[in-house]
């Protein structure tokens, strides 16, 4: 979701934990109260696929990753409307490549698509809206957007449904799925007197007409679980959140009028003494996954109200990160150059509140991937029992960062606790992996 934290950025990504009951998303079981450890990204550029799917199996399988929501939107190139592919766009083989990567490693993939809001950002409008403006709920507005947060389709418009369940039903065969997300946040346009269909209307039951005909397409004829976000269906007036985490335009009472087997994502960004609407969304009858972005503390205080919470339907947690997907993988991965604040802030709470989540039950063995840009000799590092690690002589900022993160990973994969050395750098750099434990001493890995 764009929140008004953002403007001038229009990528985004996020990270979910939680617990759900079995499910076969892509062919992945996830049993019954086992943790939701998955990443919510944008769909990563065609270029970056394979970086994309480094980051998966180096870093995000290994911290335990198993779901992965992809937001696609219109990043795709399709076939029933070619016209609305915003290039350069995702193949079907490449939808494929992803899921089965994740498959591989044990992660269930649900695709995300826009619906209703969101349907522009700053000056740029989306394809929806450009090839089809008689979808537009304000078409009045200026070209340029002026003066909104960004547009909307009429939900009431008989051509619309039409085109989106088409969009739909491509990414659901190209990426497998059995669980979608139709986004639906941030919706300030709805019952505008410039659409003939909705004016003068009720926005609750408009918005909840469009959740209706989602869920409908989605859930009760193709069987797919739906996840959308939660902000329209808190009241602001009660929450006292800000209109953007929640409705001050009186789409709230929608809540009582969509199904309860919908997966609600309630985002909040800072820090609060107490956050109602994980509590409300549960009495109300949701399963819900409260969402953080970077601010570690914040996302602290969230999952500890969402702890508190008895209630089989609590999900977990979604991180959102805000950053692209391109500059999420190299970061995850270390060899971002020149990461944002954001993204190594939205990284380091993953790796810090990701494993609160996870037992902390050490492995006597296990077998962790070495980032390439450390690895000397094969690209695996066995690991028996205790162990130590020790930097020596990393010059380029690039590669400590990365070493460190490898360190996190491997403390996340075993469980084990670890002394770290960084000595002073020297003019050749070294990164020795020294495993100790039970079997004597373990294999060294060194890059120099």
């Amino acid at each position: 979701m764009m929140s008004k934290w953002l403007l001038g950025s229009a990528i985004a990504a996020a990270v979910t934990i939680g617990f759900l009951s079995a499910a076969k998303g892509n062919s992945v079981d996830i049993q019954q109260n086992k943790a939701w450890i998955g990443v919510h990204a944008f769909a990563p550029a065609p270029a970056d696929v394979p970086l994309f799917k480094r980051a998966i199996v180096e870093v995000l399988a290994p911290m335990g990753v198993n779901v992965l929501i992809l937001e696609v939107n219109y990043r795709f190139e399709f076939q029933s409307h070619p016209e609305l592919c915003r290039a350069p766009g995702l193949t079907k083989s490449q939808a494929r490549e992803l899921t089965d990567t994740c498959r591989q490693y044990g992660i269930k993939l649900i695709p995300q698509f826009m619906c209703l809001g969101h349907q522009s950002w700053a000056k740029d409008t989306r394809p929806l809206l450009k090839v089809y403006p008689e979808l537009d709920e304000t078409p009045a507005i200026p070209a340029n957007n002026e003066g909104i947060y960004c547009r909307s389709w009429c939900p009431q418009h008989p051509k619309v449904n039409e085109i989106v369940f088409a969009l739909m039903d491509e990414l659901i065969d190209a990426f497998q799925a059995d669980a979608f997300h139709v986004g639906m946040d941030e919706v300030f346009l709805i019952g505008s007197d410039q659409c003939p269909r909705c004016k003068g209307k009720d926005p609750a039951k408009l918005f909840a007409g469009a959740v209706n005909d989602y869920y409908d397409y989605l859930v009760k004829q193709k069987g797919l679980t739906m996840l959308m976000w939660g902000d329209r269906l808190l009241d602001d007036a009660a929450m006292h959140y800000g209109d953007y985490e929640a409705s001050a335009n009186g789409t709230a009472p929608a809540v009582d009028m969509i199904p309860k087997d919908i997966i609600v994502c309630d985002w909040h960004y800072t820090k609060r003494d107490d956050y109602p609407s994980v509590k409300y969304l549960l009495d109300k009858g949701f399963k819900v996954w409260p969402a953080s972005w970077h601010e570690l503390e914040a996302t602290q205080a969230l999952i500890t109200c969402a702890k508190k919470q008895d209630s089989s339907r609590m999900i977990g947690h979604l991180f959102t990160t805000w950053v692209g997907s391109g500059e999420l993988a190299r970061t995850l991965l270390g060899v971002a150059e020149n990461p944002s604040d954001n993204a190594v802030a939205t990284v380091a709470t993953l790796n810090q509140c990701a494993n609160s989540f996870k037992k902390k039950t050490p492995r006597k063995h296990a077998l962790m991937p070495v980032p390439r840009e450390l690895q000397f000799g094969k690209g695996f590092l066995a690991i028996n029992g205790d162990f130590s690690i020790s930097f020596s002589g990393y010059t380029e900022p690039r590669l400590t960062r990365a070493a460190k993160r490898f360190v996190g990973n491997l403390v996340t994969l075993t469980g084990i606790p670890m002394p770290v050395s960084v000595p002073t750098a020297s003019d050749k750099p070294v990164l020795k992996i020294v495993c100790k434990g039970p079997g004597g001493k373990g294999p060294i890995r060194s890059r120099g």
